[in-house]
């Protein structure tokens, strides 16, 4: 449990310092086509939200109205929003996400979190938001070790497009274990403080091919002493 809370502390210090990084920098542009990110919904405004979506792709919209939670809690009535908004916005990505196991029963402010999220990357990048909701093991329990690893890949994924598609190519990111947060905080940091050894790695052979577990673990030993690893093996 002390890892656990060690990696959302260090994963929460580089969203911050990704957050201040990105106000010096120019906004990215969205495209017109694309409806701005929502504000928090208003009951009154279910019926409109999931009208549209009906508009847009009926299916989705019918599968996102059964779902009993819908209506029956703050957290559902956000949940049942941002699935209809995405159903409107990027059709594909609330397709990979309506039949996973955590969704059926109840929405946990977590598991709501997890879903806003998607809905926010899907905004700038559905194919990437698709291709991440089809991970193995985001159909299992959304515990708490997951969702700090969904928040890195959601982080990276904003940052840097290409590294995000190594990373969902690797095999270390097909099931899941629990220490793969240590690599995608490494990764993080690398991005922010080390451009220069982050581009050096994404260049050898075996980084770029995706990441093994075992070279996954090696990635997160240059996180854990802040990038100043030595001779990086090119081999």
């Amino acid at each position: 449990m002390l890892c656990v809370r060690a990696v959302l502390i260090r994963t929460t210090l580089l969203l911050t310092l990704a957050g201040v990084l990105s106000a010096c920098a120019p906004a990215r542009p969205v495209p017109l086509s694309n409806p701005q990110p929502r504000g928090v919904v208003q009951p009154a405004e279910l019926p409109g939200i999931l009208a549209a979506a009906a508009l847009a792709e009926p299916e989705l919209a019918r599968s996102v109205a059964a779902f009993p939670w819908a209506r029956t809690s703050e957290a559902g009535q956000e949940a049942f929003a941002s699935l209809a908004y995405t159903a409107r916005t990027a059709p594909a990505v609330t397709a990979a996400l309506l039949p996973l196991a955590w969704l059926q029963d109840d929405v946990s402010p977590r598991e709501l979190t997890v879903l806003r999220s998607f809905e926010y990357l899907a905004l700038y990048d559905a194919r990437l938001a698709t291709q991440l909701a089809a991970l193995p093991w985001l159909d299992a329990e959304m515990t708490v070790e997951k969702s700090v690893v969904l928040a890195q890949l959601f982080a990276i994924a904003q940052l840097d497009r290409p590294m995000m598609l190594l990373l969902l190519r690797s095999p270390f990111l097909q099931t899941f274990e629990g220490d793969e947060g240590g690599t995608l905080e490494a990764v993080l940091y690398l991005e922010h403080a080390d451009p220069r050894l982050r581009d050096t790695l994404t260049e050898l052979a075996w980084f770029d091919d995706g990441l093994t577990n075992g070279e996954a673990q090696l990635v997160a030993s240059y996180g854990s002493h802040n990038a100043n690893c030595g001779t990086v093996n090119r081999s």
